[in-house]
């Protein structure tokens, strides 16, 4: 009991997930990908096609060094109108970044985005920590810095999750948003340490989506949040 207390004064306080703010309770869903771009460009081209073709935007919180090897991933992205995020620059850890590394990273990032999307408009206003810590020093870090925390509803471990575990991401993910009733939510376009097939998240999120609309839900953006 000791450690179920703990784990959720953990996740209340020192990470990214705010079961009860918006979009939850709405009907509303904010789908966000992490990690990309994917190392296999046709993964992440397969998710913009997908996204165009449901005409559903969403946010994506890529990594600044892997932006910098998919410049054309990211520029799409940006031109469908989906919304970009901060995910830092090197994925490392935030409980492992002093404060004046993690505003280094921040700038690097935005000095990216300009440059792959030629706008100067274009750098994010939204932040999502990689691993989904969010230890006291960070938050002091993205309210200094103006930002908007992209947080999540609930979380789902689909980083490592090859072909054989689609069905049951899907199936659990349709769970926690009827539980719910919406919510922001995330999947992993990528695997950042090791290759993982994700070949399956495509065909995987246009079921979702399209379960989603079946079920009446609308889709919806960190952009909208009150």
């Amino acid at each position: 009991m000791r450690v179920h207390r703990a784990n959720r004064w953990f996740l209340k306080r020192w990470s990214i997930l705010r079961e009860q703010a918006w979009p939850a309770g709405t009907g509303q869903i904010v789908l966000s990908f992490d990690d990309g771009p994917n190392r296999e460009e046709a993964v992440s081209e397969a998710l913009l096609d997908v996204l165009a073709e449901e005409e559903v935007q969403a946010s994506f919180c890529y990594v600044g060094k892997l932006m910098e090897r998919h410049p054309s991933i990211v520029a799409r992205a940006h031109r469908d109108g989906h919304h970009l995020v901060f995910h830092t620059d090197s994925h490392t850890p935030l409980p492992l970044l002093f404060p004046g590394r993690l505003r280094q990273e921040l700038q690097q990032t935005a000095t990216r985005i300009e440059e792959i999307t030629q706008s100067a408009t274009a750098a994010p206003r939204h932040f999502r920590s990689p691993y989904g810590f969010l230890p006291p020093q960070v938050s002091r870090v993205i309210e200094e810095e103006g930002l908007e925390l992209a947080h999540l509803t609930f979380f789902q471990t689909d980083v490592w999750s090859g072909p054989f575990w689609a069905d049951l991401h899907l199936n659990w993910m349709k769970r926690a948003v009827q539980r719910h009733q919406g919510g922001a939510l995330v999947f992993h376009e990528n695997s950042f340490l090791i290759p993982i097939n994700k070949h399956w998240l495509p065909p995987t999120l246009q079921r979702f989506i399209r379960w989603a609309k079946a079920e009446g839900y609308a889709f919806s953006s960190y952009r909208d949040a009150a």
